[in-house]
C-alpha cells in the first residue's frame, strides 16, 4: 500500500483538486490511501473533502505547521511506501507507479523527482535539478538551497524512518531540508528526471507576511543541525547566510519596507558579496521610477 500524505491548511480551493490527482496513478485504490491533515484551518476540510473509502482527513486541534502535519499523517500511515504532496500542488499522471517502480528497480529506499511549475498566468516551466549521485556534492547544494521545493515529489520506503526519525517539529522552516540531510546521511537519494509533479507558483507581493524572528531562528537551528551531520559544511556557513539574508531583504522590499531590505542587502553582502545581493542593494536605494526610466 501507498500512503500519501497531504498537510493543508486553509487551502479550501484547492485540496479537491490535489486529492483528485493521486487517483490518476496506475495504482489499485485498495492499495492506495490518501490522508489529509488539517492544520486547524479557519474551515473544517473534511466538510470539502468527499467521501471516498481511500481519503482519511485528519484535523488537528492547533496549528503544528507543515512538518507536525506531515509526522502526524506519517504515524497514522498504512502503507509500505508514503508519498508527500502538497494542497495547492498536482500529481502528474502515473507518478506514484513511476516512483514504485524506482524503487524497485534500482533496490532504493527514497526518491525524488522534477517538476513543472505553473504560474497564475498558466504557463509552465520545467524544473530538472542537476542532482548529484556524488553525496558530498549533494549535501552541499541541499545545505545552499541549489534542490528546492522537492518536497512534495518524496516518495519511500515508511521502514527508513526507524533509521531516520520524523520531520523537526521545531523547525517552522527548512524542516524539509532538514529531513533530506538526515536521509542523505543513511541513505542513497534516487533522482528521476521526468517530471512527477505540477507545482503552482503564486505572485509575490505586499500580502505576503515575512515573520522575521521565526525565518532567522529556523535558519539558525538547521544551520547548527546541518554542521554537525557533515562537518564540511562549516565553509559554507557564510554563503549560506548571504543568500537567506538576501532573500529575507527581498521580502521586505516587497512589502516596500525599505530600512529592513536595506539591512540585510548590506548583511548578504557582508556575508558573500554577490551580483544578486548587490542588484538588491541598487533596488532599495534607487527609487523604482528611475529604474523603469533607465530601462527605456
Amino acid at each position: 500500500m501507498i500512503s500519501v500524505i497531504i498537510p493543508c491548511y486553509n487551502g479550501e480551493d484547492v485540496i479537491n483538486e490535489a486529492v483528485q490527482s493521486c487517483f490518476n496513478q496506475g495504482i489499485d485504490k485498495q492499495d492506495l490511501e490518501i490522508i489529509v491533515v488539517d492544520d486547524n484551518s479557519e474551515v473544517n476540510i473534511s466538510d470539502i473533502i468527499p467521501d471516498h473509502p481511500s481519503i482519511r482527513c485528519i484535523r488537528n486541534s492547533s496549528n503544528l505547521g507543515p512538518s507536525g502535519s506531515r509526522n502526524i499523517g506519517i504515524q497514522l500511515a498504512k502503507g509500505e511506501f508514503v508519498a508527500f504532496l502538497d494542497a495547492d500542488d498536482l500529481m502528474i499522471n502515473n507518478r506514484l507507479i513511476t516512483q514504485l517502480h524506482y524503487l524497485h528497480e534500482h533496490k532504493s529506499d527514497f526518491v525524488i523527482s522534477a517538476m513543472e511549475e505553473l504560474s497564475v498566468s498558466g504557463t509552465r516551466k520545467e524544473i530538472i535539478f542537476d542532482l548529484s549521485l556524488q553525496k558530498k556534492k549533494l549535501v552541499k547544494d541541499i545545505f545552499l538551497d541549489k534542490i528546492y521545493s522537492i518536497t512534495p515529489t518524496i516518495f519511500f520506503r515508511k521502514s527508513i524512518l526507524k533509521e531516520t526519525g520524523l520531520m523537526d517539529e521545531s523547525l517552522r522552516h527548512f524542516e524539509d531540508k532538514d529531513f533530506l540531510l538526515k536521509v542523505v546521511k543513511k541513505y542513497q537519494i534516487g533522482y528521476i528526471k521526468k517530471p512527477l509533479l505540477l507545482r503552482r507558483v503564486f505572485e509575490s507581493g505586499t500580502s505576503r507576511s515575512v515573520d522575521e524572528e521565526t525565518f532567522l531562528k529556523s535558519r539558525k537551528l538547521f544551520i547548527e543541525k546541518a554542521i554537525l551531520r557533515f562537518q564540511f559544511l562549516k565553509k559554507y556557513r557564510s554563503r549560506f547566510w548571504a543568500k537567506q539574508y538576501r532573500g529575507l531583504g527581498r521580502l521586505f522590499l516587497e512589502k516596500q519596507e525599505k530600512s529592513k531590505a536595506l539591512q540585510y542587502s548590506i548583511k548578504s553582502l557582508s556575508c558573500y558579496p554577490t551580483l544578486k545581493a548587490m542588484a538588491l542593494l541598487l533596488g532599495v536605494l534607487i527609487p523604482a521610477r528611475i529604474i523603469v526610466s533607465l530601462k527605456k
